[in-house]
């Protein structure tokens, strides 16, 4: 009776067993890479709510290096680092916005008005800003640059700064100082003929000459042939003249000005008609700015003769002679356009 009891209880065993091997045999290395993968995700955001960054950061690239074949724990990772950065860039911000309130010299904080607008939006600027050694964590790619008011000012007329989120404080900012967004400037016709920026600005650096157009007398316009020195480090472009005459007294009047440069230009020979040439020509628009520094000035005069000639003897032999007569202005541009022409 007890060895048939013992029998009929060890016949059942491949039953039981069964089911387990078949569920163990099923788990696949992607199975265990998942749940492996979504243990650190799991520990990452933990960490995140302790507002333990670092750590989590660390902790979200290590699953991404130790599993690339958990694909959807990778792709939580990436919602959850998106996390870390923001939680932290606004602590960051908090923090950065106490001490400097604490300061509080050379600090300005702007800020949009703009209704239901829920994103945090900071603006800075800061006096005495120097630069150093960029440092970034290896999943950051970007770069800082330090803008002056002249160069943000430019880049917002030029188009390189569009979104009307960020530009709103920053009109506000300019308007209070007196420097109002430019009005009156069409968009070019032709689109396809426009030059890029990058390229409108090459063409106006090597430019040796061109046409300043003002109001003169009697509000007629008034153009004269001047030779140009684009500054690369303040973006204005440099004139000398003499201190009196029809010019000076115009742009003491009024300082819009505009003016026009174009390339030497190319024969496309394979193009009809023969004799027609391609060329670039660049117009730009602002105000003009006189140099009051007269060592500035002088400076300005020398960098202007060195882009017609290297002779150090005669450039300071003009500068003993006439430097004292000289007076300099920059023209500050506003707005620039180019554009590639074909005159036939």
């Amino acid at each position: 009776m007890t060895s048939h009891h013992s029998h009929r209880h060890l016949s059942r065993w491949p039953l039981v067993l069964l089911p387990f091997f078949v569920f163990a045999s099923c788990r696949t290395a992607e199975d265990v890479a998942e749940e492996s993968a979504a243990m650190m995700l799991n520990q990452a955001r933990e960490l995140l709510a302790q507002k333990q960054y670092v750590a989590a950061r660390d902790t979200i690239l290590s699953l991404r290096r130790q599993h690339p074949t958990a694909l959807q724990a990778r792709r939580a990772a990436i919602l959850t680092l998106d996390s870390v950065e923001l939680m932290e860039t606004r602590d960051s911000v908090q923090l950065y916005e106490e001490r400097l309130n604490a300061a509080r010299e050379g600090f300005r904080q702007l800020k949009p008005r703009v209704d239901g607008h829920t994103n945090e939006t900071y603006y800075y600027q800061q006096r005495r800003v120097r630069e150093m050694e960029q440092h970034f964590d290896e999943h950051e790619c970007l770069t800082v640059h330090l803008l002056d008011r002249d160069e943000v000012f430019r880049h917002m007329n030029d188009g390189f700064m569009v979104q009307s989120l960020m530009l709103a404080p920053l009109w506000r900012y300019f308007s209070e100082q007196g420097r109002n967004p430019p009005t009156g400037f069409r968009p070019m016709r032709r689109a396809k003929q426009a030059l890029s920026q990058e390229e409108s600005l090459t063409v106006l650096k090597n430019a040796k000459r061109g046409v300043l157009s003002m109001i003169g007398d009697g509000g007629w316009p008034y153009g004269v042939y001047m030779n140009p020195y684009y500054n690369e480090a303040d973006g204005r472009i440099y004139f000398h003249s003499s201190k009196i005459g029809h010019r000076e007294e115009s742009l003491k009047r009024d300082p819009r000005v505009s003016f026009t440069v174009i390339d030497d230009g190319i024969h496309e020979t394979d193009r009809e008609p023969a004799w027609a040439w391609t060329f670039r020509s660049v117009i730009v628009f602002g105000r003009v700015e006189f140099v009051e520094d007269r060592e500035k000035a002088l400076e300005i005069c020398r960098g202007l003769m060195r882009r017609f000639t290297k002779d150090e003897s005669y450039i300071e032999d003009e500068i003993r002679k006439s430097g004292a007569a000289v007076q300099v202005f920059a023209l500050v541009p506003e707005h620039i356009t180019g554009k590639r022409v074909h005159e036939a």
